[in-house]
């Protein structure tokens, strides 16, 4: 949590908060249609904790469960101001929540106000890249353990990314409070490059006479398409190679700091409880 005073200048929205940012309708993750909790028959049967493993509920009334949270999320999209204990969702390149339109009611939709003058999210959607969200399904180690996300849970997860300072000046990105950069400023520098400028500049021309070799010699589209086509992936992938670390960095910050850590022993005693099933299904196929 941080104070508005400790936020760049290109962190807020305009205008004034109204509620809270809507949750998509329809969308549910893995953790609220399969709840997982501790498996009873093997508890104490894994060394160094007390814990059984982890295994999908079965609740035949998760369908109630599903249709209260249907309820919660109308809330949240028709009404300002109304509080639930879902955290809002952010901007994931600026950290920035959103607003609602004035005058809003219980009943009636209302969307959010479009985001102006902010060139940190006008970059990426200029150069059409995807701040895509980090999976509901939290992968927590090499071995395979992994854990069911509520949306509550993945929604913290992934508001965890604006907010992460990197520093990237060694041979791997590191969390870095005093020195790093967040994604945000990382962006924000991509977007001020002479050269990301004048490729965008290319990419963004609509007249066709304009394009042409370095010889003078006309483009046909089809060249023109791969031109474009060619200087979008560059862009892109220098983008993604940062979001790759941001991403990184706030699903190691989630299992250390957040994350239920007794479910994480459950995940991990599954992963020993499965294997130990491979083993003997082996063994029992061989000697037949």
């Amino acid at each position: 949590k941080e104070n508005d005073c400790d936020r760049p200048n290109w962190f807020s929205w305009n205008g004034k908060d109204r509620g809270r940012f809507p949750i998509r309708k329809g969308r549910f993750t893995k953790g609220d249609l399969k709840l997982q909790v501790e498996r009873q028959s093997d508890i104490g049967d894994y060394e160094g904790n007390d814990f059984g493993s982890l295994v999908d509920e079965n609740n035949p009334f998760q369908v109630f469960d599903t249709i209260g949270l249907m309820v919660t999320r109308e809330l949240q999209d028709t009404a300002a101001g109304f509080n639930s204990d879902l955290e809002p969702i952010r901007n994931r390149a600026t950290g920035a929540l959103a607003q609602y339109p004035e005058g809003g009611a219980i009943g009636n939709p209302l969307k959010r106000k479009k985001e102006e003058d902010n060139p940190v999210s006008e970059y990426v959607k200029r150069i059409k890249f995807n701040l895509s969200e980090l999976p509901d399904v939290l992968r927590i180690d090499d071995a395979g353990s992994t854990i069911n996300l509520t949306t509550k849970e993945h929604t913290e997860l992934n508001n965890l990314i604006p907010f992460i300072p990197i520093n990237f000046s060694g041979k791997k990105p590191f969390v870095d409070e005093k020195y790093g950069k967040r994604l945000g400023d990382i962006i924000l520098e991509l977007s001020r490059r002479k050269d990301n400028i004048e490729s965008l500049q290319v990419v963004e021309q609509r007249d066709v006479e304009e394009f042409e070799f370095g010889n003078g010699e006309q483009m046909d589209k089809q060249d023109i398409l791969k031109l474009k086509k060619r200087i979008y992936a560059e862009l892109q992938g220098e983008l993604q190679t940062y979001y790759k670390a941001y991403k990184e960095a706030a699903r190691n910050i989630y299992i250390n700091n957040y994350l239920d850590q007794d479910k994480r022993q459950m995940a991990i005693n599954e992963i020993t409880r499965s294997n130990k099933v491979d083993i003997l299904r082996l063994l029992r196929n061989s000697k037949n």
